[in-house]
Parts: C-alpha cells; sequence; structure tokens
C-alpha cells in the first residue's frame, strides 16, 4: 500500500492511500506525482493473509494519523482501492480471498472516517463495467448491473459493501476494458499481447469473435481522470462510467494494431465455454462530462511508441 502526499498547491495536507499498483494504480500514482503528490509511505498490506491483517490496519492507521498531526490544516484522505490479482476468468474461491480483503480495507476506512478529528474521507472503488454490464448494449447510468461471471459479481458485491460506509464520501469508478502496460512480468491483456507478438511475428489466440463490439479505453486516460478526482475537493458520492462509447470490433482492433506496426498480425480464434462473444456497448450519455478519452487508433499508437522508448 502506498501512501502520497501533497504538500502545498491548491490541497495542502491532501493525503492518498493507493491499495494495489497495478495498471491502473501504478498509472495513478505516477499522475499524482505529475499533480504535486510525493511518495510519503509504503506499508505491507498481506493479500489474502487475513492473519496478519490487525497489525497492518493498526500500522496503516498511525501511519496516517502521524501524518494529520503534522498538517497545517485539516487533513483529507483519499483511500483508492485498485486492487485485485484475479482476472475476468477468476474462480469462485479466488473472489472470495479478494472481497475479504476489500471488507478489511473498508474496516480501516470505516475507523478512520468516523474519527472525531477535522477530516474529510473520501474511498475510491475500481470496479468494472465490462464485469457488471456484460452482454448488455447501450448501458446508461440507469442500467442495472446484470454479472455474468465471479468477477462482476465481486465488483458488484464490492459496490455493496462501498455503499454501506456512512461517514466516507463513496466514488465509484466503472471503466471499460482498460488497455496499457503494466510492467515486466505483469499479466498483459488484449491490446499489448497483440502489439507484443506482433512485433516478433508470434501468432495471437482471441477468445472470440471478429465482430465482438467492445469498448477500449486506454490506461493513460483512466488515469489522468482518477488523479483528477483525487486532488479536486469536490465532495459527495457518485458513481462514473469511463467508457469510450464508441463500439469497437475485434477485427478493428486488429486493424488499428497493424496499422501502428505497419505490418500483417496472425491471429487465430477461439470460442469455447468462456463465450466471449458477447457484445458490451455504452450510451454517451452515461459519461461524465468532463471525462475526454481518445480513440482507439491513438491510443495503440501512443502505447506502442511507450513500447518502444
Amino acid at each position: 500500500m502506498l501512501v502520497l502526499r501533497k504538500a502545498g498547491g491548491r490541497s495542502p495536507g491532501a493525503v492518498a492511500a493507493l491499495f494495489g499498483l497495478g495498471l491502473i494504480g501504478a498509472g495513478l500514482a505516477r499522475r499524482l506525482q505529475g499533480l504535486g503528490y510525493a511518495r510519503a509511505a509504503e506499508l505491507p498490506f498481506s493479500w489474502g493473509k487475513r492473519q496478519d491483517r490487525g497489525r497492518e490496519a493498526s500500522d496503516i492507521a498511525a501511519a496516517l494519523k502521524a501524518m494529520e498531526q503534522g498538517a497545517a490544516g485539516p487533513m483529507r484522505l483519499d483511500i483508492v482501492w485498485s486492487a485485485g490479482q484475479g482476472g475476468f476468468g477468476m474462480d469462485e474461491e479466488q473472489a472470495g480471498r479478494e472481497l475479504a480483503d476489500f471488507a478489511d480495507m473498508l474496516d480501516l476506512a470505516a475507523g478512520l472516517a468516523g474519527r472525531p478529528e477535522q477530516r474529510t474521507v473520501r474511498v475510491h472503488l475500481l470496479s468494472s463495467a465490462g464485469g457488471l454490464f456484460e452482454g448488455q448494449r447501450n448501458v446508461t447510468l440507469s442500467t442495472p448491473p446484470a454479472p455474468k461471471r465471479c468477477y462482476g459479481l465481486l465488483k458488484l458485491r464490492q459496490e455493496e459493501l462501498l455503499s454501506q460506509v456512512a461517514d466516507a464520501d463513496r466514488i465509484v469508478y466503472r471503466p471499460s476494458s482498460v488497455y496499457g502496460f503494466s510492467g515486466p512480468g505483469r499479466r498483459m491483456g488484449l491490446i499489448p499481447t497483440l502489439l507484443a507478438n506482433g512485433a516478433r511475428y508470434q501468432v495471437s489466440t482471441i477468445y472470440g469473435a471478429p465482430d465482438t463490439l467492445r469498448d477500449y479505453v486506454s490506461v493513460q486516460d483512466a488515469a489522468q481522470f482518477l488523479a483528477r478526482q483525487v486532488d479536486a475537493a469536490q465532495g459527495g458520492s457518485r458513481i462514473l462510467l469511463l467508457a469510450s462509447a464508441r463500439p469497437t470490433s475485434l477485427s478493428e482492433v486488429l486493424s488499428a494494431v497493424e496499422t501502428t506496426l505497419k505490418r500483417k498480425i496472425f491471429i487465430t480464434y477461439r470460442g469455447d465455454a468462456s463465450d466471449n462473444t458477447a457484445h458490451i456497448t455504452f450510451s454517451p450519455r452515461a459519461l461524465p462530462p468532463d471525462w475526454r478519452p481518445c480513440g482507439i487508433d491513438v491510443g495503440i499508437r501512443t502505447l506502442w511508441n511507450f513500447f518502444c522508448h
């Protein structure tokens, strides 16, 4: 768990505690540092090891309290949950462990929010539009979630648990398919895999069909938007859908990758029991007014430039 602190500027005394430094979490940390936040502490939070949680929670609370005592004025604490070791195909056991970890974090957040000191606490949850709305078309803010997998059920349950935290502002982000490079040795999604295999003339296996419609957003756009939300002083609880609202078929993704690489790439399609052929699309009216993601062509080209440098 990484703690960042902003010493001056528009948000003196602002502290951000980031749980999970994967694709989105690491990008958020970099964006916050670009906004004037500095690394203040790195504390253990053992995934799936609840026997260590009491000590870890005490250490985290003590560290945050020490920062509060040294602040010039009231502290604003933003707790961001972007953690998760399981992916779209996780099983019930993995989902249960992740939900238990999330519940432990919420207990910590509730304890901090309920203290009598002059403090604002906001909890930010990275949920999943793809997990919640798999198989649904033209999703709006009023569309009820209907998860079809353990992953989507986990995200819905996390949202429900967060809604029960009384003394904190609760901000839920529902991103669609976020693509980017999370670092060596980490799990890669569809688009980074296509770029990497295409550059080496290797075959990529796709679970789906050429005409399957998805919605893709760049991790750079998602992280930048999250950083602005954390840095801003806006109060209140809200749910934010982070999608491009530009339905994109798998064949269009392949074309964008080939245009970027300037070569033909090799693909094999598999349609099996995982059933990854369901369309997921979103209405432009459901998006936040200040959310302006780039198109798939620009995003893939930017990601490839990152690969090359």
